[in-house]
C-alpha cells in the first residue's frame, strides 16, 4: 500500500477557539466540528472563506434542544447535518441552508426512538433503503433496520469469531464493536468502524456484509458490563466518506502507554468500497477527527498543535 506524507496546513479561522472536537464532517461550503464548549455542542465555519459562522445546537431536553450527540454527517444534496442524540435515543437533522448568513439554526426533524429489548446506539439514514440503520447492542446479530414506524424489522450480521462468542452473549458482546456508521453520499452503502479493533464493515442494500479485520479487542466481563484491556489497541477513532472511499483515522495505542492521548492519531488509511487498501497517508500532527471533501482533493482533520487544538488540512494525491 503506498504511504504519503503531505505537508499539514493550518487552517486560520479567526475567533474560533476548540476544545477536543471528536468529530467534525464537511459539505462543499461548510464545516461542522461537535465541540462540547460552553452550552453549544456545534461549532459552524464558511470552509470557504475560512470565517467562523457560529455556536450552535442547545444544550438540553427542550423542543430544539438535545443531549450527546454523535456520529455527525451533512447530506451533501440538501445541505442537512445529521447526527444521533443518547438521551433520548433519537436521530436530529439541522438544515444548514442560509448557515453561512447568520441564519438561526434549528432541527428540521427529530425523530424519537423507543426499544425494549434491543438497544440501537449509532443511527443514520440509509437512502438505498429508505429506512434507518443502527449499529447498537442486540440480543442476536450486529445491525438493525429501523422502518419509519420506529419499529427494529430486521436485526442482521454477526460478530466476528472471537475466544468470546461462547462466553459472552450478543448483546454484551456488541459493545466491544461500537463506532461510526455513515452512509455513502449517493445513499447506496453504509461503512461502519469500531473505535476499539480495527474493524470496518460496508453493509449493502441487499443485507450483504464486506468486512475488514485483522484483530479483536481484549475484553472481559466486569459486574455485567464490557470492560475493554488497557493494553488493547485502540481502532478508528473518525471516519469519513465519499462516493468513491472511506477514510479512517487509525490509532493503534493503548491506553496504558498513551492514556487519554491513545485517541489522538497519526495515520490515516483509504479503502474503496469493496475494502480494498488504496493507500495510507502518514500526519506529522497528530488528529481526533477527520472530514473530506466530495472530490477527494482535501482532507480536513482538526489536531493537537503545539500548543491547542487547531484545524488543519492535507492536500489528497492518490
Amino acid at each position: 500500500m503506498p504511504n504519503h506524507h503531505p505537508a499539514v496546513d493550518l487552517v486560520d479561522i479567526e475567533g474560533a477557539i476548540f476544545g477536543m472536537p471528536l468529530e467534525i464532517a464537511m459539505s462543499d461550503t461548510l464545516l461542522v466540528a461537535m465541540d462540547d464548549i460552553g452550552n453549544k455542542y456545534f461549532t459552524l465555519i464558511d470552509i470557504k472563506n475560512n470565517r467562523l459562522v457560529n455556536r450552535f445546537g442547545d444544550k438540553g431536553q427542550g423542543p430544539d434542544e438535545f443531549m450527546y450527540p454523535s456520529n455527525i454527517s451533512i447530506n451533501r444534496f440538501d445541505n442537512i447535518l445529521e447526527f444521533t442524540t443518547s438521551n433520548p435515543i433519537a436521530h436530529n437533522r439541522f438544515s444548514l441552508n442560509g448557515a453561512a448568513k447568520n441564519s438561526p439554526l434549528t432541527s428540521s426533524k427529530k425523530r424519537v426512538f423507543s426499544f425494549k429489548d434491543d438497544l440501537p446506539l449509532q443511527i443514520t439514514w440509509f437512502p438505498a433503503l429508505n429506512c434507518y440503520i443502527a449499529n447498537g447492542m442486540f440480543l442476536a446479530g450486529k445491525y438493525a433496520i429501523i422502518n419509519e414506524y420506529d419499529t427494529i424489522t430486521k436485526v442482521f450480521g454477526d460478530l466476528p469469531p472471537s475466544k468470546y462468542r461462547k462466553e459472552i452473549d450478543n448483546f454484551l458482546l456488541c459493545d466491544a464493536y461500537q463506532g461510526f456508521i455513515k452512509s455513502r453520499p449517493d445513499g447506496k452503502k453504509v461503512a461502519q468502524v469500531s473505535l476499539r479493533c480495527d474493524l470496518i464493515d460496508v453493509i449493502n442494500a441487499d443485507g450483504t456484509i464486506i468486512r475488514f479485520q485483522t484483530y479483536n479487542p481484549e475484553i472481559a466481563v466486569i459486574d455485567g458490563m464490557v470492560a475493554i484491556s488497557r493494553e488493547s489497541p485502540y481502532g478508528f477513532s473518525s471516519m469519513a466518506t465519499t462516493d468513491k472511499y472511506i477514510y479512517t483515522l487509525y490509532s493503534g495505542r493503548t491506553f496504558n502507554e498513551y492514556a487519554m492521548s491513545a485517541l489522538l492519531c497519526e495515520k490515516i488509511y483509504v479503502f474503496n468500497w469493496d475494502l480494498q487498501p488504496v493507500c495510507s497517508y502518514t500526519l506529522s500532527t497528530e488528529a481526533i477527527s477527520i472530514a473530506v471533501n466530495s472530490d477527494d482533493s482535501k482532507l480536513y482533520f482538526m489536531g493537537m498543535g503545539d500548543i491547542q487544538m487547531g484545524l488543519y488540512k492535507i492536500e489528497l494525491s492518490h
